[in-house]
């Protein structure tokens, strides 16, 4: 029962992270993350502070790029985090773990299913 239990939260997990990658390229987080990187370094320049529109405009800009990347990439690290625990649970062969992941699995693909709209 323990390997089945182990198998069917380790396809369900591998499932949700291929459904995570592929939303992920194709919304261009990675891109959006770099951008944000820019604009968090532009906005420590000094000239950025002394036009105020351009701050704002930057702050706004900041603040939309993570509202966008921030949830998803939340997301893919619980994802990564619990494929771990799950090979930690299977070394030792815990099934309370396994239990606790399947649990944890089940929560992820919900907030998956929400960001994906």
């Amino acid at each position: 029962m323990q390997n089945a239990d182990f198998k069917d939260t380790q396809r369900e997990l591998s499932q949700l992270q291929k459904k995570i990658s592929e939303l992920w390229n194709a919304i261009g987080i990675d891109k959006l993350r770099e951008k944000l990187a820019e604009l968090e370094s532009d906005i420590q320049k000094n000239e950025v502070w002394s036009v105020k529109e351009r701050f704002a405009e930057i702050n706004q800009e900041i603040s939309r790029l993570k509202r966008k990347t921030d949830p998803w990439a939340k997301l893919k690290n619980d994802t990564d985090e619990a494929l771990g625990l799950l090979e930690m649970a299977e070394a030792e062969g815990d099934e309370s773990i396994i239990n606790e992941v399947a649990s944890i699995v089940k929560h992820l693909s919900v907030v998956f299913d929400q960001l994906e709209t």
